[in-house]
């Protein structure tokens, strides 16, 4: 079966398989092949397969479609075809199955460096840990920045523990882009002990690593992490403290709410925007006092944090505070109130769907609920918009009811 390799700067290397049929790539989000560079056109090209042959065509892109170095505007697919769709790098595999690993290995150690990137890649993409150790050598010995990084997301990408180690004495390089792809590859690999040795970087002497240190952590979401990002709050830099605060947001651990709330409650040392916010993502009823309060903060920001983390909590006493925020001199402020009403109104309703089903007589809304997933569906809007007069109306019934 043959595959498309999709390389685009600052973003992961995707394969995707090619089947009888069309696939139209381009920068418009329904492609089947979305891609994120601007200088792609929406509709860039297409290819249409059948059997054994792909061809390629030209969709009159704006700024034309090269395979090889040649502007096309339609050619027959063959193995190793490069497309250049804008920004974005195509390898066309004829036959997925039979990517030669020897072949890749033998052009990671020898080709120019464009070709030593793209067999990093594409070793990445094979998923086997045979290639791990090359990927390890390119990593420390290639003179190529670019293919250093692309060796590390590979490495990523496989997710064999082995790495870890050596991605680890990276993470504070020189290199800004090799640094950040360590960084996502620790991400994917983070056990216990990747968070261990991440979080020795807390205590980094150049601000930029720590910052860093705390956002993998973050990203983790893994509870191990807490107890050093709670530590890294009393780092000297500001910029340091707010990372950690977001990233114990991020990690969502119920047991940081002490720290937390003491963060919100030092505003000269932490960002009070971020502790609201990720107060309101440990969705506890715990922080419902000092996120009633953060509505009468003097900044809109922080004001539009709070009715936002108040719509996650899914208990009935935030409802009238949001409807008094509803008439905020801010916008923001006005529409973060109506979308977290609309949020408990949703909950509400599928809480009395369930009562009905189970005829059972239960009260609507149940603090025991709070912890259960995030809504699956964005809301977008509110049933009554920012009108607090019609949510004060629609109150008053559920109350009665």
């Amino acid at each position: 079966m043959a595959c498309l390799i999709v390389k685009e700067r600052g973003f992961e290397t995707r394969s995707i398989r090619l089947t009888d049929g069309r696939i139209v790539i381009g920068r418009a989000r329904n492609n089947s092949v979305a891609l994120k560079n601007r200088y792609a056109s929406g509709n860039h090209c297409e290819i249409v397969c059948e059997g054994d042959s792909c061809m390629i065509f030209d969709l009159s892109s704006t700024n034309g479609l090269f395979v090889n170095g040649v502007k096309v505007t339609s050619k027959e697919l063959e193995d190793g075809d490069r497309i250049l769709a804008g920004t974005a790098l195509l390898v066309y595999i004829a036959d997925e199955a039979a990517v030669a690993m020897d072949k890749l290995l033998a052009q990671l150690e020898n080709g120019d460096p464009k070709e030593r990137e793209l067999a990093a890649d594409l070793l990445g993409q094979l998923g086997t840990p045979f290639v791990v150790e090359a990927l390890l050598t390119a990593l420390r010995e290639d003179s190529e920045p670019k293919v250093k990084a692309a060796a590390t997301d590979a490495l990523g990408l496989l997710g064999d523990s082995r790495a870890a180690g050596t991605l680890l004495g990276y993470f504070d390089t020189g290199d800004t882009v090799l640094r950040h792809s360590v960084a996502r590859a620790l991400v994917r690999l983070a056990d216990d002990k990747v968070i261990d040795g991440v979080a020795r970087y807390l205590a980094h002497e150049d601000r930029k690593v720590r910052i860093l240190a705390a956002h993998v952590l973050g990203q983790t979401h893994n509870k191990h992490a807490t107890k050093y990002l709670e530590e890294a709050l009393a780092d000297d830099a500001f910029a340091v403290r707010e990372a950690a605060i977001k990233a114990l947001g991020d990690i969502g651990d119920p047991m940081t709410i002490a720290s937390l709330i003491n963060a919100a409650n030092n505003p000269d040392r932490f960002p009070r925007m971020w502790v609201i916010e990720s107060l309101g993502k440990l969705r506890t009823v715990h922080t419902l006092p000092i996120l009633v309060a953060a509505l009468r903060d003097a900044s809109p920001e922080v004001r539009e944090a709070a009715a936002d983390a108040l719509g996650k909590l899914r208990v009935k006493e935030v409802v009238p505070e949001l409807i008094v925020s509803l008439t905020d001199s801010d916008a923001r402020v006005k529409k973060a109130a109506s979308l977290s009403l609309e949020r408990f109104r949703k909950y509400i309703e599928r809480g009395r769907k369930l009562r009905d089903m189970s005829g059972k007589d239960s009260e609507t809304v149940e603090i025991g609920l709070i912890g259960e997933p995030e809504d699956t569906e964005p809301v977008t809007s509110g049933a009554f918009g920012q009108d607090p007069s019609k949510w004060q109306q629609w109150w008053t019934v559920q109350q009665s009811r």
